[in-house]
C-alpha cells in the first residue's frame, strides 16, 4: 500500500509539473521588459534585488507614464543595496514594500501581471550581463498565477511600506559617500 502511495504522489507530480510547463515558456529580460509594457492595471513584483536596467525602464515607464499600479515586495536586508533600482523606482510611483518574508513555497523572484499572467526566476532582477533563460519562464497557468497573487497578498499584509522621505535620505546619504 506504501510503495502505491508513493506511485500516485510521483504521477501526479509529474502531471502537475506537464500542466506547468504546457503554460510555460523561457523568457529573457527583454520578454519581461515587453510583458510588464503590456499591463493593463497592475504588476506585482517579488524579488530580492533588481539590478536589470531594461526591466526597470519597462516598470518605470509603467507606472509613471502609463499610471499602471506596481508593487514591489522585498526583503529588507537587500531594499537598500546600491545596485539595485528600487529606490527610483519608489521615486517614480512604484510602491515598495519591505519587512521580513516568509518565502513558504515560493522559491523564486515573479512578477505577476494583471493578475493573468506570471513570469518566475532570477532573470527578473539579474543584471544584463547574466543570462539564466532556463530558470525564468512566463506562465499563464491560472492556478499557478492564483497561487502567487494569494502568496502576494499574504506576505503583503506582513510587510510595510517604505516611507518616501526615507527613500530620499537614503539616496542623499549614498550620494555623499
Amino acid at each position: 500500500m506504501i510503495a502505491t502511495s508513493s506511485f500516485y504522489k510521483a504521477a501526479l507530480s509529474v502531471v502537475m509539473v506537464s500542466t506547468s510547463v504546457a503554460h510555460a515558456q523561457a523568457v529573457t529580460t527583454d520578454r519581461i521588459a515587453t510583458e510588464i509594457g503590456l499591463a493593463t492595471r497592475q504588476v506585482l513584483i517579488y524579488s530580492p534585488w533588481l539590478k536589470n536596467k531594461n526591466v526597470a525602464d519597462a516598470v518605470r515607464v509603467a507606472v509613471a507614464e502609463r499610471g499602471i499600479r506596481v508593487y514591489i515586495l522585498s526583503p529588507q536586508e537587500s531594499i537598500w543595496d546600491k545596485a539595485s533600482y528600487f529606490g527610483s523606482l519608489a521615486l517614480a510611483g512604484a510602491r515598495l514594500y519591505t519587512g521580513t518574508i516568509d518565502k513558504g513555497l515560493i522559491s523564486n523572484p515573479f512578477l505577476v501581471i494583471d493578475n493573468n499572467r506570471a513570469i518566475i526566476g532570477r532573470q527578473i532582477g539579474l543584471s544584463p550581463n547574466v543570462y539564466d533563460p532556463m530558470l525564468t519562464r512566463l506562465s499563464t497557468n491560472p492556478a499557478e498565477v492564483k497561487r502567487l497573487v494569494t502568496w502576494y497578498a499574504a506576505a503583503l499584509n506582513k510587510t510595510n511600506p517604505i516611507d518616501m522621505s526615507a527613500v530620499v535620505a537614503r539616496m542623499i546619504l549614498d550620494q555623499r559617500k
